[in-house]
C-alpha cells in the first residue's frame, strides 16, 4: 500500500480535485497523508469548497493545486489529466501501466522504465463505464452504488452478461437477466464485469501490458471491477492506498505558493457579479 512517503515533499501541500461528481482534497505534509476527503458535490462545489476550507486541519497550507474550473488567478490551475499522471506514478512507483477510471471518464497511462510519462489514450465523451453509469444502474436497481459493489464483491458462480456500452442496452440485459431468475447479486456481478470489459475494450487496443497493472481513481474501490479487470488482463491488479486520492494527491504535488489568502480561494458571489472580499 503506498503511504505516498516517496513522495519527498517537506512543505504542507494542498491539493483539491474538483471533478464532475466529487470533490477530492487532500493534505500532503512531508510526503504523507495527513488528511483527505472524498465526497460528492451535487453541483453545489462552491458550498462544498466551503464547507471543506472550514475544516482546521486542511488550514494554513504552504502551497496549493487546484483541477478544475475554479476561477482564480491567484492559484494554480492544473490540467486534471496531468494531476492523474502525476499522482499514479508516484503512488505506483512499480507499475508501467495504469488505468484511471473515474465519475465520467477512464484512461490508460502508459510510463517508461524509468517512471516517466509516455503517452496516454482515453474514453470517448461518453459515460458509459465510468463511475456516473454505475451509480445510474445501482439507482435503477433501488441500491447504492456502495450496496451494488458488496453485491457484486459476494456473488460466486457465472454472472449473465450485462452490455455496459449504452444504457439502454444495460436495462433490457438487466431485465431480461433478472426474467431468466438470476439473482439481484448475481446481476450486479454481470454489470461490473461489464464495464471492466467496457474499459479494456476501449483502451487496449491490441496492447499488452505488464504487471503489476495499477487501478486509481474512485471506481477502483469497486473490488468486483478490480478482480474482473485482473481476471480479462491475466496480469496482478495493485488498488494502491488513497487510490480515489490520485488527481489530488497529482494536484498537490504540482500545487505552487498562492498569492492569495487562503479563505480566498475562490471568488465569493453576489447577486448579478461576482467579487472578492
Amino acid at each position: 500500500l503506498c503511504t505516498c512517503a516517496e513522495l519527498s515533499v517537506s512543505k504542507r501541500k494542498l491539493g483539491i480535485d474538483i471533478g464532475s461528481m466529487y470533490l477530492t482534497t487532500v493534505l500532503l505534509e512531508d510526503g504523507v497523508v495527513r488528511r483527505s476527503v472524498y465526497q460528492e458535490h451535487g453541483g453545489e462545489i462552491d458550498t462544498a469548497l466551503r464547507t471543506l476550507l472550514a475544516d482546521p486541519g486542511f488550514r494554513s497550507p504552504d502551497t496549493v493545486g487546484v483541477t478544475g474550473s475554479l476561477a482564480n488567478p491567484g492559484v494554480r490551475i492544473i490540467d486534471s489529466m496531468l494531476a492523474t499522471v502525476e499522482g499514479a506514478r508516484r503512488m505506483l512507483p512499480e507499475s508501467r501501466n495504469i488505468l484511471f477510471i473515474g465519475g465520467q471518464s477512464f484512461s490508460l497511462i502508459l510510463l517508461d522504465e524509468q517512471g516517466k510519462y509516455r503517452e496516454h489514450s482515453a474514453n470517448p465523451p461518453c459515460a458509459a463505464g465510468t463511475g456516473s453509469f454505475l451509480d445510474q444502474q445501482a439507482e435503477r436497481l433501488g441500491l447504492t452504488v456502495q450496496e451494488l459493489s458488496r453485491r457484486a464483491a459476494s456473488f460466486t458462480g457465472k454472472a449473465p452478461r450485462i452490455a455496459t456500452r449504452c444504457a439502454v442496452f444495460a436495462k433490457t440485459d438487466i431485465i431480461h437477466a433478472m426474467q431468466e431468475g438470476h439473482s439481484l447479486d448475481a446481476v450486479c456481478a454481470g454489470l461490473c464485469e461489464g464495464i471492466s470489459r467496457s474499459v479494456l475494450d476501449t483502451l487496449l487496443k491490441g496492447r499488452e501490458l505488464s504487471s503489476p497493472v495499477g487501478l486509481v481513481g474512485g471506481v477502483s474501490l469497486n473490488a468486483k471491477i478490480a478482480a474482473s479487470i485482473e481476471a480479462h488482463l491475466g496480469r496482478t491488479v495493485v488498488v494502491p492506498e488513497h487510490s480515489p486520492l490520485v488527481g489530488a494527491i497529482g494536484a498537490a504535488v504540482l500545487g505552487t505558493e498562492s498569492s492569495v489568502d487562503f479563505q480566498d480561494l475562490f471568488p465569493k458571489k453576489t447577486v448579478g457579479r461576482t467579487v472578492r472580499e
